[in-house]
């Protein structure tokens, strides 16, 4: 009788202490997601490695959205005055300057970051991204996002292209000398959106600054974790994929 009631015990105190760490996990998000400051305009021109040294995925990355003779629009740093931000973005456009290609590198919270993201947006202002990981979260309803996970360059453009195929409302263009400013001014409009909806709040006049309200911050974190933990068991057989560079 001691075996089975040692056997019951051990399990008890496993789902205890599991759904003890998913609870830290959600109100750890929740609480950071109600601190934390998002400024409109974050991102100046600057080379990677100021950012530190570039990590295998972000140069293999790059190297193949050269070896596509994309445009390359610059390499791009954060200018926030916290050490726990030192992301670092390179910048492609498609020939036809319609499709938006983002290449994080650096470093976030000291844990490498490594996220390619193709963004295409409609005349509508409906943005349709396509990326090789989870853990974006957008709770404007402006982006349809798909997530390719551990992809590398040649799935993104795939992928990206099987969706775009879809599209019947015209594509809006990016400008080589813009494409920054055109990406930050993408976040102004998901900001502006989240505050219409009660999720956000601008933190200043010029509304350069937002945070996310109590109801958003706790959305975020819901999405964010739980739905994303789901929609990754939906791509587990991808999981032992390497990513690019490694």
């Amino acid at each position: 009788m001691k075996d089975p009631l040692v056997y019951i015990a051990i399990h008890y105190w496993f789902w205890i202490l599991l759904g003890a760490f998913f609870t830290f996990c959600l109100v750890s998000i929740f609480l950071t997601a109600c601190w934390e400051k998002h400024p409109i305009r974050q991102y100046q021109p600057g080379a990677p490695e100021d950012a530190g040294p570039p990590s295998r995925y972000f140069r293999a990355m790059n190297e193949a959205a050269a070896r596509r003779n994309l445009l390359h629009c610059g390499n791009y740093l954060q200018t926030r005055s916290s050490s726990l931000y030192k992301c670092c973005i390179s910048l492609w456009l498609t020939a036809d300057h319609c499709t938006l290609i983002t290449v994080w590198g650096g470093k976030l919270a000291r844990i490498d970051y490594k996220r390619t993201l193709f963004i295409s947006v409609t005349n509508d202002g409906r943005e349709i991204v396509t990326l090789d990981d989870f853990g974006i979260v957008d709770l404007s309803g402006i982006r349809d996002m798909d997530v390719v996970y551990r992809a590398d360059f040649e799935e993104l453009v795939a992928r990206h292209s099987q969706r775009l195929t879809g599209v019947t409302t015209p594509l809006k263009s990016f400008s080589p000398t813009r494409a920054m400013d055109q990406y930050e001014d993408l976040g102004r409009v998901r900001a502006e959106k989240m505050v219409l909806l009660g999720l956000a709040k601008f933190l200043d006049l010029q509304e350069s600054n937002w945070r996310y309200t109590v109801t958003g911050a706790f959305k975020n974190a819901y999405v964010g974790y739980v739905m994303g933990m789901q929609k990754a068991k939906l791509q587990k057989a991808r999981a032992g994929r390497k990513r690019p560079g490694s």
